[in-house]
């Protein structure tokens, strides 16, 4: 009997845990902002605002009407003005075109017998010239003075274009991760700001690597026990990562991370990171047991490099821009989220892995948690890993690599980054080498050097920047359209992001207010929150966070289940 009565326990708390997890990850599907049409719709509506374009000052492109030819003598005006700019009397012809002083440049279509030209169009002369402003605003108010004048038929500014930066590092043809996220045509936007610093919650950095010493500033130890921190003790100032890549260790895994986000880029050697020029801050909250550590110690690290006074420690000298954490565990956890709602509240970013177990982000700390930026890992063909957490609660894929080889051979589908003790190193670098790992924590780092590189632009906030990585994220590479593998809006594309970031100079919103067509509107928060609903008591209780409770589907359910489980645990003790 007893054993029957452990059997049935047995199934029934697998039932109860089964339905808890779909129950929980289910408070992300109510429609709302950022789910199914409604982010595609507000994607269209986003993208519509372009990358303020720039233009060479003083050009002006000028197409003419038929019948209209430009003077070919100095102060043969063509309006009898005798209007002449600086300095335009002696350096060639002068033409007053909308009362605006130009000087012929040059030629680019005469007009006559031009081949090539699109059935109905018009071949009409069209002229590079001259006006005497030396600055952007300027030549557009020239410009518009020009094309109101009865001989122009139309006019443009000479936009200046700009090469995709392609980095010379040793194994950035190697890293298809970059492509796959359009990082090349974003460098051509911004490469990053020195001002823009990172925090790597993680196992600590391999601190001397060449591709990441120039980078970092002070941070801190934060592992308590003295077991897991094996450097002599518990917290100190010294946040070295302190394992090796034995199997049950921390596997350097905070390194690899720091490396994606920011390795030294375009230094002839090693990878390149998503962000050339952002600082990085290693705060270390995992150790060497496996890389774990505890919700107390990372709740502390998270208020530490937020600005907050920790104890006695020292206070951080400036507060991280971006957070970065690539862990998580089962389990909802109200303490870290305070931590994190402290954070966003001061203006910092915090993106979190979605979790490597193939189940809904929404039951994991910290990925799950309210207004965290959750991130599921992608293979190279845009799809989701295996191994990735998906659901509802997540806001987009980045490139995590295929789950296929294992970290001793550096496999190709993985992500290339900065590593220790394995994998290619470059020449008197050793112990510090090069190689690939696989994960929501290689992806999540993608997002954070994306979200470095946007605060090199515009100190947004977290509400604005999530908004603007969904509705920019390439949806055509998502798998929301699954019920049971949904990924967010899409794949990371850093170079439209930077495009939407840029737009938003239109508007200068307060807070974490967006512009969408000159308007200042609010985003709104893309999930429901977890902690909306009460979870049952008797043994599977998680107070609910202070925040109104409201009726939802299956918690009956989930009460019955767990009140069976509860009573058939109780008659197996007896």
């Amino acid at each position: 009997m007893n054993a029957k009565l452990r059997q049935m326990r047995s199934i029934g708390l697998a039932l109860l845990l089964a339905f808890t997890v779909g129950a929980v990850a289910g408070c992300g599907l109510s429609p709302g902002p950022g789910n199914g049409d409604a982010s595609r719709a507000s994607s269209a509506s986003t993208r519509r605002h372009p990358v303020p374009e720039r233009l060479f000052p003083g050009h002006a492109l000028v197409e003419l009407n038929e019948g209209t030819a430009f003077p070919r003598a100095r102060g043969d005006l063509a309006d009898g003005s005798g209007v002449s700019g600086p300095g335009f009397a002696t350096l060639g012809y002068e033409w007053s075109l909308g009362g605006v002083s130009v000087r012929h440049e040059r030629t680019i279509f005469s007009g006559a017998s031009e081949a090539g030209v699109a059935s109905g169009r018009v071949a009409r002369p069209l002229l590079l010239l001259a006006t005497a402003s030396t600055d952007e605003a300027g030549t557009r108010a020239d410009i518009g003075r020009i094309a109101a004048d009865p001989r122009v038929h139309r006019v443009e500014s000479d936009r200046i274009r700009q090469k995709s930066l392609v980095p010379n590092d040793k194994f950035y043809p190697q890293q298809w991760n970059l492509s796959l996220i359009n990082a090349e045509a974003a460098w051509s936007k911004t490469v990053g700001s020195s001002q823009v610093v990172v925090a790597v919650l993680d196992t600590g950095i391999a601190m001397n690597h060449p591709d990441l010493q120039d980078r970092l500033i002070d941070g801190y130890d934060f592992v308590s026990d003295p077991e897991n921190a094996a450097d002599g003790g518990g917290r100190d100032p010294d946040p070295s990562d302190a394992g090796s890549i034995a199997p049950n260790s921390s596997g350097f895994h905070g390194t690899h991370v720091a490396g994606i986000i920011g390795a030294k880029s375009n230094n002839g050697i090693g990878v390149t990171g998503v962000d050339w020029r952002c600082r990085i801050m290693p705060v270390r909250v995992l150790g060497v047991n496996g890389g774990t550590g505890t919700d107390s110690d990372i709740a502390d690290a998270i208020l530490w490099a937020s600005g907050e006074q920790v104890g006695t420690m020292v206070h951080v000298a400036k507060p991280a821009d971006v957070i970065n954490m690539s862990f998580g565990g089962l389990g909802i956890s109200f303490t870290l989220q305070r931590a994190v709602d402290m954070a966003i509240a001061k203006g910092l970013i915090v993106v979190a892995a979605a979790g490597n177990l193939s189940d809904q982000a929404a039951s994991y700390s910290p990925g799950g948690l309210d207004g965290v930026i959750t991130v599921s890992a992608a293979q190279p063909d845009s799809g989701l890993a295996d191994y990735s957490n998906f659901g509802p609660r997540v806001d987009l894929l980045a490139p995590g690599g295929g789950g296929a080889g294992s970290p001793s051979d550096c496999p190709t589908e993985g992500i290339w980054s900065t590593y220790r003790d394995q994998g290619p190193k470059e020449i008197d670098t050793g112990p510090f080498t090069y190689c690939t790992l696989e994960g929501t924590s290689q992806a999540a780092p993608h997002v954070s050097g994306a979200a470095a590189l946007a605060r090199s632009i515009l100190p947004l906030r977290q509400l604005t920047l999530a908004s603007l990585l969904r509705s920019s994220a390439d949806h055509r590479k998502s798998c929301d359209d699954l019920v049971t593998a949904g990924c967010g809006a899409g794949m990371l594309d850093i170079d439209a992001f930077l495009t939407l970031v840029r737009s938003q100079q239109q508007c200068n919103c307060p807070g974490d207010m967006l512009c969408v067509d000159s308007r200042c509107i609010d985003p709104g928060y893309p999930h429901v929150s977890v902690f909306s609903d009460p979870v049952v008591r008797a043994g599977c209780q998680t107070a609910p966070a202070g925040r109104s409770a409201r009726p939802a589907e299956g918690w009956f359910l989930l009460a019955l289940l767990c009140g069976v489980a509860v009573r058939i645990s109780s008659r197996g003790r007896s």
